[in-house]
């Protein structure tokens, strides 16, 4: 006999297959986080999706405990970003908010959060 299943879960499940869909069509591709195989291009998609919902989520991305490195770390303006950190991998996808926003992800492996933010001066430095 097979074990029953509760609403709750199933619903729980439904919410989280609905969750999972959504990100891989914001994404633009299947998020496999287990096989952490995921490209800047996703990253700044969901990014994106973030700056075009303008919510909430904008402000809390805005004052994190990173912002004094990485993306934000020499950036005088308004910065929205998120981190990542696995294993030798260091990320950073942020909504630069200049008069013109833009949206940069940096995704390393080998590197430090200097270089991250040596990149992000550059990109800076010609968009802003």
């Amino acid at each position: 006999m097979w074990p029953t299943i509760s609403s709750p879960t199933i619903q729980a499940i439904n919410l989280i297959v609905k969750f999972q869909n959504t990100i891989e069509k914001i994404a633009g591709k299947k998020w496999d986080v287990e096989s952490r195989q995921a490209s800047a291009r996703m990253a700044g998609n969901v990014m994106e999706a973030i700056y075009k919902q303008n919510g909430m989520i904008v402000d809390a991305l805005s004052q994190t405990n990173y912002d004094n490195q990485r993306i934000s770390k020499n950036i005088n303006v308004k910065v929205a970003h998120k981190i990542g950190d696995a294993y030798d991998f260091k990320h950073d996808v942020a909504i630069v908010y200049t008069d013109s926003p833009f949206i940069i992800a940096i995704l390393t492996n080998n590197s430090d959060y200097d270089t991250i933010s040596k990149i992000a001066d550059d990109v800076y430095g010609v968009l802003k």
